[in-house]
């Protein structure tokens, strides 16, 4: 009996506030749904201490505003300026009732540090600060007017059974609704997280998959033209050519390689692979590679080495796209 109650409250919960929703539309909505359930709690509670009708009468325009509000609230959009509007009205009840409750001495400074919060919550960007700042100055200016009119607080003291209770119960309200907001983005968070790793995954398993197609090809090329250039008949302009597309080839092959190598970076595991590499010959290279984006822009790009071959350890494919990405800058 009492697990089909709770299915029939969840599903009834589900109607009013749907699953699917983002997460700024249900804290809305679950906002409005608890100051409904609460202001009608203490509506009773207040005519069975006697506070003044005036405290009841508004917090019954509060009920009736924030229902409008949950009735009409956007659910997809207009996050920031729906928050504002709850939080002006429950500004305007605060300080309409603040002289009338008790001022400081009740519970309304921690409804006001709960209405920060809940504009942490769902309001973003300047309009976050614009509405701290206002709710700091309506709290400032309250409090003033309290230091220096105190004959405006009711003839009850405040120290009465009712005002304790009052303060009790709103703090243990605070206190559940704090630790669900944080819970709720504590979840929200960790859900983000899974959601970056799953395709940060799937980038990897993709760059490889690529990767791995691509070397196909250029192997098939670089090795075709390392084939022709063995035959010695070939006249030296098709020499020459053929050396350029093998030595492009190779480049291609290593910045294949280091699209691998993004997913090891990821990963923090790349690894330099050294050894002797002759610089002369290196440079020779670059030029090949480079000779052909500089015509292309008619520009000419010529290296002249005049020193007896150098030999340094390093890792060639690392070397030589430093060297050319330094000279395409």
């Amino acid at each position: 009996m009492l697990a089909k109650g709770f299915g029939y409250l969840k599903a009834y919960r589900e109607t009013l506030v749907p699953h699917a929703l983002p997460l700024q539309s249900k804290i809305l909505k679950y906002t409005c749904l608890i100051i409904i359930l609460f202001c009608s709690v203490n509506i009773v509670m207040n005519f069975s201490w006697g506070f003044p009708t005036q405290v009841n009468v508004v917090i019954a325009l509060l009920v009736l505003g924030v229902s409008w509000l949950f009735v009409k609230m956007p659910l997809y959009s207009h996050h920031n300026l729906t928050s504002f509007i709850l939080i002006t009205v429950s500004l305007i009840t605060l300080s309409i009732n603040w002289f009338p409750s008790g001022g400081l001495h009740t519970s309304a400074p921690f409804l006001f540090l709960l209405l920060i919060g809940f504009a942490a919550v769902t309001i973003t960007g300047p309009f976050l600060w614009f509405t701290i700042t206002l709710c700091m100055l309506t709290f400032t200016g309250l409090s003033i007017t309290e230091y220096h009119y105190p004959h405006w607080l009711p003839s009850f003291p405040t120290t009465a059974t009712q005002v304790k209770i009052d303060i009790i119960i709103n703090l243990v309200g605070l206190s559940y609704l704090l630790a669900w907001f944080i819970s709720t983005i504590i979840q929200t968070n960790q859900k983000r997280y899974e959601e970056v790793e799953e395709a940060s995954q799937a980038k990897s398993l993709f760059l490889s998959q690529l990767s791995h197609e691509l070397r196909t090809p250029l192997n098939a090329i670089i090795g075709f033209s390392n084939l022709m250039l063995k035959q010695q008949c070939l006249p030296e302009a098709q020499l020459k050519y053929l050396k350029s597309i093998n030595t492009n080839g190779f480049h291609l092959l290593a910045l294949v390689n280091q699209v691998m190598d993004l997913s090891m970076i990821e990963a923090g595991k790349l690894e330099l692979h050294w050894q002797a590499v002759d610089l002369i010959k290196l440079l020779q290279e670059i030029e090949d590679v480079i000779q052909i984006e500089a015509s292309a822009k008619a520009l000419n790009y010529v290296t002249h080495i005049e020193v007896p071959p150098i030999e340094i350890k390093s890792d060639p494919n690392r070397l030589r796209q430093i060297l050319i990405n330094l000279i395409n800058n």
